[in-house]
């Protein structure tokens, strides 16, 4: 009876928080454009790449006929309650004393949802894929999977298939993980019990893999074959462009730059715990040694971690440590202090024990503490509220003629939003762009010349709150642009200004 309480208490202060915290606006990136696509008179007309995500949104407009922020919000709770799930359905069956789960388990997704508010919270295919992947996880390493074995298979399938409609990022993720899983699986039984190893499963997941990959990344395969072999590179296959350089966007708090090696020093840190652990679970497996699915799986972390780190640099130059954030900390944090004996001496020792789990946890909370300040304070989701550019974007839908507007990626994913609200791709053909790191610096430097038939939109907002300036290219961060740099060019002219958006031909 008493856990229940404590448990119920949890989720109504989580729920309460999540509340409190839900934004005042759309995530920019591909959050709004995917979710305008519910609005779409045929939903075959929306990108296919995360089509799962749309048909769920499509569903809640239809259940909760809400304005789009009302909706927005319920998908951002029922995001919230996928990652709080997520993590009691794998701690369930994790090796390891059952306190130190508990206590994992109840505050981990805490840090999680402080780690990423913003996806998070706006109910973006963050949230919604966790589940998804944790249930796959669950299919892994659950020791009870021979009883019902059928049943699990075909939910772990069917998840697996979703998640390929939800984000194919993750997809990707994911399939590294549970490739190298059922690798060492299998060989791990061959080479201590001899019995028949289960391929036929990784064969059919990899089939439906590449099927969904082929499927969700058409347009990107159709373009490379048109191109010459001598022009292809493994990171066009990506396509993720470049990174923002002298124009990224200067953080409000300053002492940023000490809280990313912290954080740099904590995932080392985490790495080479990890490896200590891979390298005792691969000894033992070599050994014909006991070894649990969850070391395996362990092992499996480590070794698509590598190969997820390598796709993801040469995609976009930087380092996402998703898989280390998502599996391996809580994993590593509960593993650690567990009761059994470890092959390094040192790590058996309780105070040594104790220091490097604080090491560990610390960087992920400050980086956690740095998360929500920048939701708060920098992001436009949380500083500009949904109906703040529905004026502009109506006098550009009645009285201008162009059909590209450029702008940042909050602001030309709302006007898109409204684009299809109002059904004005009935009456006129629009493309929204997001300004490239090319075109930001011909902004800044009052070179740029738009053609005829474009808008420059540049938000005020933004400029006079500081907050973040967002690119599709690269998921570029720049620093926001000036009104100022419209009167400079001699080759923009101020059309319209509402005190929130100006608006340049």
């Amino acid at each position: 009876m008493k856990n229940n309480l404590v448990t119920l208490l949890y989720f109504t202060l989580v729920l309460l928080a999540a509340v409190l915290l839900l934004p005042k606006s759309l995530l920019g990136f591909y959050h709004v454009q995917a979710f305008s696509a519910i609005y779409l008179p045929n939903l075959a007309d929306s990108s296919k790449s995360i089509i799962g995500y749309t048909i769920l949104m499509k569903v809640l407009s239809l259940m909760f006929s809400g304005n789009v922020l009302v909706i927005s919000n319920i998908a951002g709770i029922d995001s919230v309650l996928s990652v709080i799930f997520s993590y009691l359905l794998l701690f369930r069956i994790v090796d390891g004393n059952p306190k130190i789960k508990t206590i994992v388990s109840f505050l981990y997704p805490i840090v999680i949802l402080y780690l990423a508010p913003a996806d998070i919270l706006v109910g973006y295919v963050s949230g919604f894929s966790m589940i998804l992947y944790f249930i796959i996880s669950f299919f892994l390493i659950d020791e009870r999977r021979k009883c019902n074995y059928t049943s699990l298979f075909f939910i772990a399938f069917i998840s697996w298939v979703a998640l390929g409609l939800f984000w194919h990022t993750v997809h990707v993720m994911m399939y590294l993980i549970f490739m190298t899983y059922m690798v060492i699986f299998n060989l791990y039984n061959i080479h201590k019990y001899r019995t028949l190893p289960q391929w036929n499963i990784l064969i059919v997941l990899t089939v439906s893999f590449l099927f969904m990959w082929f499927y969700l990344r058409e347009s990107i395969i159709h373009n490379l074959l048109l191109e010459s072999f001598s022009h292809i590179s493994i990171s066009s296959i990506f396509d993720k462009g470049s990174l923002a350089g002298i124009y990224s966007y200067k953080h409000n708090l300053h002492y940023m730059g000490y809280i990313d090696i912290m954080r740099y020093l904590g995932y080392l840190l985490a790495y080479t715990i990890i490896l200590i652990f891979a390298i005792e679970y691969a000894i033992n497996i070599i050994k014909k040694k006991d070894v649990s699915k969850t070391q395996i799986f362990l092992l499996a972390l480590f070794i698509s971690e590598i190969l997820f780190l390598f796709m993801y640099f040469i995609s976009s130059g930087s380092i996402g440590p998703r898989i280390l954030i998502t599996f391996s900390y809580p994993l590593i944090i509960i593993m650690l202090n567990n009761n059994r004996q470890l092959s390094v001496k040192y790590l058996n020792n309780f105070n040594i024990r104790m220091i490097i789990t604080l090491f560990l946890i610390i960087p992920v909370i400050l980086t956690a503490v740095f998360s929500s300040y920048n939701y708060f304070v920098e992001s436009p989701e949380q500083n500009i509220y949904i109906d703040s550019y529905e004026n502009s974007f109506g006098w550009i839908s009645e009285y201008s003629n162009a059909d590209v507007i450029i702008s940042d990626a909050h602001t030309s994913g709302h006007y898109q939003l409204f684009y299809i609200l109002q059904k004005v791709f009935d009456k006129k053909q629009i493309d929204f762009i997001s300004v490239s790191y090319a075109k930001y610096e011909q902004i800044v430097d009052s070179t740029y010349n738009p053609s005829d038939n474009s808008l420059l939109i540049i938000n005020e907002i933004l400029y006079e709150k500081h907050l973040l300036f967002q690119s599709l290219q690269a998921w570029n961060k720049f620093e926001p642009l000036s009104p100022e740099y419209i009167g400079q060019n001699t080759n923009l002219n101020k059309i319209y200004n509402d005190g929130r958006v100006a608006i340049a031909q």
